[in-house]
């Protein structure tokens, strides 16, 4: 799932006046989290491949393609992070604290299969 389509699940969830901006940034805040907090315990970072002489890398995507890596079964906790964000701008406070629920289960629904499926460093 790419970031825009994430977008466009969260808004058939919450509709709302977010710029896409803004709910293209909560998604990726999500993804940075995951790559920063979660993924290093499982995956040994590396550093990116240099290219060869007179070659450039390309920049990982930051908009609406960017490809999620939770993408697949677990996909829907970037849908519910996003509306729950929503939520929070908007103070629908129940609303929040029911997305945050169901963000709360989708994300440890995927810890438990990450963990079940990669080894721990």
């Amino acid at each position: 799932m790419t970031a825009g389509e994430c977008i466009v699940k969260a808004d058939l969830l919450r509709p709302n006046a977010i710029s896409e901006g803004e709910k293209v940034a909560w998604c990726l805040e999500l993804e940075r989290q995951l790559e920063h907090e979660f993924y290093p315990r499982y995956v040994q970072s590396t550093p990116p491949p240099e290219g060869e002489e007179g070659e450039e890398t390309a920049p990982k995507p930051t908009g609406r393609e960017t490809v999620l890596s939770g993408s697949g079964p677990y996909e829907e906790m970037y849908v519910y992070y996003v509306a729950s964000k929503v939520d929070l701008a908007s103070q629908e406070m129940e609303t929040y604290t029911v997305d945050a629920a169901l963000l709360r289960a989708a994300m440890d629904d995927f810890r438990k299969d990450y963990h079940r499926t990669h080894v721990p460093r």
